[in-house]
């Protein structure tokens, strides 16, 4: 505090009103800082809820992508059964079943 009372030309001899402005300067500032903390506790909020709900997305894409893989191999499966006859297979059945990207890209363009 005389450190700022010396570098504003005040000097160390100085009257009470000025020591009290600077006073309530300093508890202003510490005010100021208690609210930006207490602004950060719904930041710190937010973030944590953000984090766990990408949590739970995470495991519902997962979940997502294990069934259309699964969906996928049972429809190329049946696909490879029906084409190993001898019958002549439907170029659309090839174009959409012909293997297991194509099964489960046709089975997402279903869906979305």
């Amino acid at each position: 505090l005389e450190f700022i009372m010396v570098v504003a030309g005040i000097g160390t001899s100085v009257n009470a009103g000025v020591v009290r402005i600077f006073r309530l300067l300093k508890i202003m500032r510490v005010l100021r800082i208690v609210r930006v903390v207490h602004s950060f506790r719904g930041l710190r909020i937010l973030i944590l809820s953000i984090g766990h709900s990408l949590q739970h997305g995470v495991w519902a894409l997962l979940v997502l992508a294990v069934s259309m893989w699964s969906v996928g191999t049972v429809f190329t499966l049946v696909y490879v059964d029906i084409s190993h006859g001898d019958q002549l297979v439907d170029p659309t059945l090839v174009e959409h079943w012909g293997s297991l990207v194509k099964s489960i890209y046709a089975f997402r363009s279903y869906f979305w």
